[in-house]
């Protein structure tokens, strides 16, 4: 049996209950329905007494010092923030800005993000995606996004949204999907190829991502 792969999902929330947190359960959810996972969610929320007062990474307390050396070493990153501003949160932000430079070097990232309209979008290709260019992961080319009016969670699976594809036809948050600026496509599947990468369990999950999106 093969070791299940570390999946940590940072969620830049800084608030309870939170639908970018709704959100990114759907893609645990969806992800372990491809590949055995160990999955853990951190919440910036969670992080904040310790994140807070920290100018760099000796000033963390240890309940984010373990959160940072988590996301680290995990095989696979889920990175998911609310749009402010138009950009993530600066909260997290700064939590990234703590995280060794070549930790994630190569590391599978997921991205996602929830704001009020599909304008918002441009979050994961003109923020998110930046940023984790820097750290030399490989992102997901397809992002997720969720939009006010979507419903996230049990009913994402079970009801149909509001939204509507690029066909018109209404989709359940699972179908929805964002390539680019204002680009929703049907649920991605396997038909596009990657590049050769070693088979390890950091390179396989990045084929295995293509397919929770």
């Amino acid at each position: 049996m093969s070791t299940p792969l570390k999946a940590v999902a940072i969620v830049g929330n800084l608030q309870k209950p939170s639908k970018t947190r709704a959100l990114v359960d759907l893609i645990v959810e969806t992800f372990s329905d491809f590949e055995q996972i160990n999955a853990r969610v951190i919440e910036i929320v969670d992080l904040i007494p310790g994140l807070v007062t920290a100018l760099d990474r000796n000033q963390v307390d240890p309940v984010t010092a373990k959160a940072l050396a988590a996301v680290e070493s995990a095989d696979v990153v889920i990175a998911a923030s609310p749009v402010f501003r138009g950009s993530y949160t600066g909260l997290f932000k700064h939590f990234f800005d703590l995280v060794d430079q070549y930790a994630l070097a190569n590391t599978p990232v997921i991205l996602a993000a929830t704001g009020v309209s599909d304008r918002h979008a441009l979050v994961l290709d003109h923020a998110l995606r930046p940023l984790f260019a820097y750290f030399q992961a490989l992102t997901a080319p397809v992002g997720t996004q969720a939009r006010r009016g979507d419903r996230v969670g049990s009913q994402a699976r079970d009801t149909r949204t509001e939204h509507r594809n690029l066909h018109g036809q209404p989709g359940t948050l699972r179908d929805r999907q964002v390539g680019g600026p204002y680009a929703v496509a049907s649920r991605f599947r396997g038909s596009h190829t990657l590049p050769a990468l070693p088979e390890n369990g950091s390179r396989l999950a990045l084929r295995l991502i293509m397919h929770t999106q």
